[in-house]
């Protein structure tokens, strides 16, 4: 009787794993062949090609996208192909295929507005000034999806993401105490002065790499809609 129960189980374990792939699909899980040429960079600081590197890890990550590579085959995989057919390497890449690409996504990188928040404020005592401002710029990423088969553009979207940078400042210690020692009646010829400055600004690689897992999220999105 045992025996029986555990092959019962066996065969129902088997057969459901079986059944995960279509099940897969039919939850819109089917890896769809996709690639990328290269991101056009409207932005000095960004490197269209490393936005390019970023957009296919996110695509992979997301588990739902076989991204085929076509921006840099001749510098691997056309090498390895040369070497199999060559006989200079074993298995059988010489003569496979590569996979088509059935979207191809194109994708800009612009400054979409430059400091759309400006804020600065200080304050005066007694000679010494104190000071803090902050500015906010914004990077956007546009994304096209064009079918391979036809060059129909099925989809399209755009990403802003914030870029935040922050100063301060502080002068005129030396007068403050200047000030204050005065009204002691104290000497203040050789009143000491000091300045401090400081700033900061959010990475833009921080802001691109989430523009573009923002994108890549919708992209998984609504990737049903394109057939």
């Amino acid at each position: 009787m045992n025996t029986f129960l555990c092959l019962r189980t066996a065969v129902a374990t088997l057969l459901s794993v079986a059944a995960l792939p279509a099940a897969w699909a039919q939850a819109g899980g089917e890896r769809l062949p996709v690639t990328i040429y290269e991101f056009r960079s409207g932005v000095a600081a960004v490197n269209g090609a490393a936005a390019t590197d970023m957009f296919k890890t996110a695509l992979v990550k997301t588990g739902r996208f076989r991204v085929v590579e076509r921006a840099r085959l001749n510098e691997g995989v056309v090498r390895e192909k040369q070497l199999n057919a060559g006989g200079l390497a074993d298995g059988q890449a010489g003569r496979q295929v590569l996979r088509g690409a059935r979207y191809v996504f194109e994708g800009t990188i612009s400054e979409a507005a430059p400091s759309t928040k400006q804020r600065s404020s200080g304050v005066n005592i007694a000679g010494m000034d104190i000071g803090s401002a902050s500015n906010t710029d914004q990077l956007g990423v546009d994304l096209r999806v064009v079918d391979a088969h036809n060059g129909d553009i099925v989809d399209a979207i755009n990403v802003r993401v914030p870029i935040k940078s922050t100063s301060s400042a502080v002068a005129g210690t030396g007068n403050l105490l200047g000030t204050v020692l005065a009204r002691k009646g104290k000497d203040t010829t050789f009143v000491p002065d000091v300045r401090h400055q400081e700033s900061q600004r959010e990475s833009v690689d921080a802001a691109l790499r989430s523009a573009i897992e923002q994108a890549v999220g919708k992209l998984s999105e609504r990737r049903a809609s394109w057939q």
